[in-house]
């Protein structure tokens, strides 16, 4: 190729060729464990957020943006190589190494003793015989004759419109460009390099995670080994499990999530409200009542910081799938209709379980409990975790009642159930589990046979959903399913 022809080529395309595939394989990967992650979320399971749908805004961008970048990395693709093809003249008189006016024994001769040379089973180069097969063609065969005298090649036209695959020039760059697409190369793989790691440290920390919720914190075992005693009732066992420090500090964790999705719904349900509200004055604020002069430069400066800080949040929320959540989500208290809590609460009350009643033998109704937010330790039923870990515990022993409630059955049909405490609750039957067999271990360290069998019976009731360990129609009922799975009354596991 002549320095004049090779100012023809437009280098300064390479590296957008570059970018575009760079830009097309990530954003492909990144779509492509989009569909994944919906396809795999099951939102009567996870308690997690769930993944953007496929049908919002960000995804479709995602997409659009996707074939945007390939179409463009064909078409420039395409265009490079046009640009190369022509620079790259074709005379088949050069390569052949002969005269123009050279007859067709000349040619024949040039063509064999140069295809000897260049043989690859000769230890010749590919790419030199096949255009000397090329040049040997285009002066033998009438066809590829006319094409390279009209065309400039003996196979046609060059040109393309789109070009998909990787060019030589991509992969071994030349010239000054080569830096450019050096660096580019460099950024890609250390992007790839980080998000690896990153999804690697998010896999171990989910890991850790999971294996902590299936395990027993120390500070509960302890709790567990204080309280607990040989004439502990099965209440007094379940209520003691549901106090668990650790048990309790996951709920609340499971509250102030469901108080952020609650104020989204609320911002939702009511766009208006925000905006009225910062309009309000501020009692609270430290930079006291606002001056005459509201439109000095410091009021502007604060205003444009609130309005960043805000458009932050939003992108936050959106990027987070919090909008979407909000969008979807029904909260008991703001949509008429929709059950949680409260209505659980209320049910139980009707039914004479609710509140829970401590006997004697529990010194729970006497505990105070630290609550967020507050200065002064409350009592276990002013405690937002505590009372709802009652209220599962509670909701659990008597499962029969409340998912044969009429309207329960409705608002399951009308899907008007509140997440943000019935998933929890799916979450909490795991961990009580958990809890009661760490109170099998503390009352098998004390050798007390009278605590052991209260705590298997507990298991039993909170197994099946019953308030009682006695009632021989709900024992035959169980003892029949257990022969079953354990194929008959001798597979059945006893304390010996």
């Amino acid at each position: 190729m002549s320095s004049d022809a090779a100012s023809e080529v437009p280098y300064y395309l390479m590296p957008v060729a570059a970018l575009c595939g760079i830009y097309s394989l990530l954003a492909t990967i990144k779509a492509l464990h989009q569909v994944y992650k919906n396809l795999t979320f099951n939102a009567e399971t996870s308690t997690g957020v769930p993944p953007a749908s496929l049908k919002s805004k960000e995804f479709i961008t995602l997409l659009i943006s996707t074939i945007v970048s390939i179409f463009t990395y064909g078409y420039v693709c395409a265009q490079i190589n046009n640009s190369i093809t022509s620079a790259d003249i074709f005379d088949p008189f050069e390569i052949l190494n002969i005269q123009s006016s050279a007859n067709t024994t000349q040619v024949k001769s040039a063509y064999r003793s140069l295809s000897l040379t260049h043989h690859p089973d000769k230890g010749g180069d590919t790419a030199t015989f096949q255009k000397i097969n090329l040049a040997y063609k285009a002066l033998s065969d009438a066809t590829s004759k006319a094409n390279w005298e009209q065309y400039g090649h003996p196979d046609g036209p060059q040109t393309q419109t789109l070009s998909f695959a990787l060019p030589e020039w991509l992969l071994h760059p030349e010239g000054n460009v080569a830096i450019v697409l050096l660096l580019m190369y460099f950024a890609m793989f250390a992007l790839i390099i980080y998000s690896v790691v990153k999804l690697v440290t998010k896999t171990e920390q989910e890991s850790k995670k999971s294996m902590s919720d299936n395990s027993v914190a120390q500070s509960d075992l302890t709790y567990l080994a204080k309280h607990l005693r040989p004439d502990s009732t099965h209440l007094d066992v379940l209520y003691y499990v549901a106090t668990c420090p650790e048990s309790i500090e996951i709920t609340q964790q499971a509250i102030d999530k469901g108080d952020e999705l609650k104020e989204a719904r609320i911002e939702f349900l009511n766009p208006s409200k925000k905006s009225q509200q910062q309009e309000t004055f501020d009692f609270g604020n430290d930079e006291g009542w606002a001056n005459d002069d509201e439109d000095d430069d410091a009021t502007k400066a604060a205003k444009a910081k609130q309005a960043e800080k805000e458009k932050l949040a939003k992108q936050v929320a959106e990027a987070s799938g919090k909008d979407q959540i909000a969008k979807n989500i029904k909260i008991e208290g703001l949509d008429d209709g929709v059950l949680g809590q409260v209505w659980v609460e209320k049910t139980l009350e009707n039914a004479g379980q609710w509140p829970p009643k401590f006997g004697k033998s529990c010194s729970i109704s006497k505990m105070t409990f630290a609550q967020k937010g507050s200065k002064h330790a409350v009592s276990v039923l002013e405690h937002r975790a505590a009372r709802r870990n009652l209220c599962m515990t509670l909701g659990r022993l008597n499962s029969q009642k409340l998912n044969s409630h009429s309207e329960l059955i409705e608002a399951g049909k009308n899907q008007l159930i509140d997440p943000t405490y019935f998933r929890t609750t799916m979450e909490y039957r795991q961990r009580t589990g958990l809890l009661l067999e760490a109170a099998l271990r503390v009352a098998g360290s004390v050798r007390s046979y009278r605590l052991y069998k209260t705590i298997v019976e507990c298991v039993t009731m909170f197994k099946i959903g019953t308030t009682t360990a006695s009632d021989e129609k709900i024992l035959t009922w169980f003892k029949d399913v257990m022969q079953k799975n354990y194929g008959g009354p001798e597979g059945i596991p006893r304390i010996d």
